[in-house]
């Protein structure tokens, strides 16, 4: 063994092979989408992720509060 290379038990490689293929999986189907799909897609993901910058910042301003 060498040193770049990290000592893996089976688990780890089970578990990168999963992720290679979900990864696979995601890819085929986003590429099946319109054009129209994708744009909602990220039209969702623009509402997600402001709901959760403002759950962020109410935390950050709870625990501000708490100490």
């Amino acid at each position: 063994m060498s040193v770049d290379t990290p000592d893996v038990g089976p688990n780890y490689v089970s578990a990168l092979q999963q992720v290679v293929a979900a990864k696979a999986a995601w890819r085929k189907h986003a590429q099946s989408l319109t054009w129209e799909e994708k744009v909602a897609a990220i039209e969702r993901m623009w509402v997600r992720d402001k709901e959760m910058k403002k759950m962020r910042e109410r935390d950050v301003v709870a625990k501000k509060l708490s100490t």
